[in-house]
């Protein structure tokens, strides 16, 4: 039996390390995206200005090069468009990534409220709105992919404290054991570490987890505080 719980220890042991390392990562690579987002943010910014360059063109008789210039530019704004815009880079960054995954399956993301810069830490923004929206898109793909599925998002923080609040439609209702989604994966003990590694994230911020369903929603909701303290 020791034998036996000992090489068990060691698998999940080195799962839970295997799927850190894949937050990490997912962690730098939103940054450095949440990062070009900024960058096309500012060039739009910026669009005015560039527009006094187009009617110099026109001034000066260039109407066909004027033209072109101006509709080349209206493109690039348009195919590079960022869809959200919650106050911070890395969530407009994540969002937008499972916003393409979503649409394969006839599902839109939407996002109300905001979240403040920089008051959360990367890795933990990553797994709170990396798992959940995982799980909500997971939902959506087992539905009939002829209707269009929604999934809701509403954050607010007010005072020092978060309330995030996440709802997805579903095929039939989720049985929560310990106050979390029991897996449906054939494979349990490989997987649920994103709920679980979420758990812990919110604990860490001094807050709590709560799940809900019914009939045809399900529902996760976080409450925490943002507010900083020294190590």
């Amino acid at each position: 039996l020791l034998a036996l719980y000992s090489s068990s220890s060691k698998y999940h042991k080195r799962l839970n390390e295997d799927y850190k390392k894949q937050i990490t990562a997912e962690a730098e690579y939103y940054s450095k995206l949440a990062e070009a987002n900024f960058e096309l943010r500012q060039f739009k910014h910026n669009y005015g200005n560039a527009s006094i360059g187009f009617k110099r063109l026109l001034t000066e008789g260039k109407t066909k090069e004027a033209l072109e210039l101006l509709e080349s530019q209206n493109q690039e704004m348009e195919t590079s468009e960022v869809p959200f815009d919650t106050g911070s880079g890395i969530v407009d960054a994540l969002l937008s990534e499972k916003q393409k995954q979503a649409q394969k399956i006839n599902t839109i993301i939407t996002f109300k409220g905001d979240i403040p810069e920089d008051a959360i830490k990367a890795v933990d923004l990553c797994i709170i709105f990396g798992s959940t929206l995982d799980n909500a898109i997971e939902a959506c793909e087992k539905m009939n992919s002829a209707i269009q599925k929604e999934i809701h998002i509403y954050c607010v923080c007010n005072s020092g404290f978060a309330f995030i609040e996440i709802k997805n439609p579903i095929q039939k209702k989720v049985e929560i054991h310990g106050n979390l989604p029991k897996t449906t994966k054939p494979n349990k003990e490989s997987h649920g570490f994103g709920l679980y590694s979420l758990e812990n994230v919110i604990k860490k911020y001094e807050g709590e987890v709560v799940c809900k369903c019914d009939e045809s929603t399900f529902t996760i909701t976080m409450e925490f505080s943002i507010i900083k303290k020294s190590d």
